[in-house]
């Protein structure tokens, strides 16, 4: 599997060093070191045990209130479009001739392909000096009606039933 190991003593501890070769781009975390020992060792031989603490699992709050927006928008009569997460920094700027100075949107360091740079809809990545990691995500709402008549009255009342909400998203409502 291409993993060099060390062990060291330190205080009675036992500290197994990993050094991973570049050609295992699959390893990003001591996790993925492990499940190559399980592999290696066999899933079938490790013992069975119960765990010592009881954990339930659930669904983290906000989406949860995502799919309960998505519920309501839908039944309010819009049909939900799934667009890529991340774009490329043309299809977000050059494409649409708009302007990028370098302050708001968040590039990926060293992205898998130049197609896939920047985060663009569902969760907004700003860059936040104030995080740990320089950058805030952000749940966002984009509503668009498009009609031969104006329609404002129609984005104008999915506004008004979110607004009223105690739990309300950062939203972009777009009438053509």
């Amino acid at each position: 599997m291409q993993l060099q190991a060390e062990e060291k003593s330190n205080a009675g501890n036992s500290i197994i060093t990993v050094h991973v070769p570049p050609t295992r781009s699959d390893i990003l975390h001591p996790c993925d070191v492990m499940e190559d020992v399980a592999i290696a060792y066999g899933y079938n031989k490790v013992p069975k045990t119960e765990p010592k603490c009881m954990t339930t699992g659930g669904q983290q709050p906000l989406n949860l209130f995502t799919d309960q927006i998505r519920g309501e928008v839908s039944r309010a009569g819009y049909m939900e479009v799934l667009t890529w997460l991340l774009c490329s920094h043309d299809e977000n700027f050059a494409m649409v001739n708009r302007p990028e100075n370098g302050e708001k949107a968040v590039t990926i360091g060293n992205p898998r392909s130049s197609e896939f740079e920047i985060f663009e809809a569902g969760d907004v990545v700003a860059l936040d000096e104030r995080c740990d990691v320089g950058a805030l995500n952000n749940r966002r709402l984009a509503a668009l009606y498009c009609n031969v008549t104006s329609g404002f009255e129609e984005i104008l009342g999915l506004q008004e039933l979110f607004r009223s909400s105690k739990n309300c998203m950062n939203l972009l409502l777009i009438t053509s």
